[in-house]
């Protein structure tokens, strides 16, 4: 019964920090991809009901689904943790700030996507051609920013749920509810700016195939790094053992 009762408390705060780390992290790199973008002298990559969408369906339902996901079977291979240890321990600070900064980052290359047609390549240059045509090429920029940072964080959300394994290990649980989150927060992520009367109320641009391509694959960005950063630790692993 204590055995089963301890297994219970870490799932419980396993699930409670990730989804914390997960939702920092979200929200970080929407901060800073607007204070950068505006920094640099560039228009918002993002319009008010962007970050609104953003924040109720790419942050709310993955997170919902981080909190209830089910425990690592190797959780009690762990040793006991200090009471006293920072939620943030163990990786949190790399995670929140980390990922943050890379979702950021890859949201402002997909707003400058369009920027970077403009001949003068100079910021001034870049801005008014984002400007130009009655501001519409910034639409088309803000909807590339829009649909990277949303994407971007459900493919963030695979990575979290296991920081110290690849995300393959979901094709082997019963992961359902994090597939589902995935699934439904990519469907609504296309329907706002496929669907006439939602990309007229959020100011977003229709995508054709090869964009979605271009934009998936841009997102794909934190669970890629994830990936990278699971399989160096894998081989260093083995070299200790050796």
């Amino acid at each position: 019964s204590i055995g089963k009762a301890v297994e219970e408390g870490r799932g419980i705060y396993a699930n409670i920090k990730k989804t914390v780390w997960f939702l920092l992290s979200s929200n970080f790199g929407e901060v800073i991809s607007m204070i950068v973008a505006i920094l640099l002298g560039f228009p918002a990559p993002l319009a008010a009901l962007h970050i609104l969408w953003v924040n109720l369906i790419t942050d709310s339902v993955p997170a919902i689904a981080l909190g209830a996901d089910e425990k690592d079977p190797d959780l009690m291979k762990d040793k006991p943790r200090n009471p006293k240890e920072s939620l943030f321990a163990r990786g949190g600070y790399f995670v929140t700030i980390g990922y943050g900064t890379l979702i950021a980052l890859l949201s402002l290359f997909a707003f400058l996507i369009v920027g970077f047609r403009s001949p003068d390549l100079s910021i001034a240059g870049i801005r008014a051609y984002l400007e130009a045509n009655d501001g519409q090429y910034l639409v088309e920029a803000q909807t590339y920013a829009f649909t990277v940072l949303g994407v971007s964080q459900l493919f963030h959300m695979l990575g979290m749920t296991n920081i110290r394994k690849s995300f393959i290990h979901l094709f082997k649980a019963k992961e359902w509810l994090i597939w589902t989150a995935f699934v439904v927060g990519f469907a609504l992520q296309i329907a706002v700016t496929e669907i006439n009367f939602l990309n007229v109320a959020f100011s977003t641009e229709q995508l054709h195939l090869d964009e979605w391509l271009i934009l998936a694959a841009l997102s794909s960005g934190p669970l890629v790094v994830h990936e990278i950063i699971v399989f160096i630790f894998f081989l260093k692993d083995k070299f200790k053992k050796r």
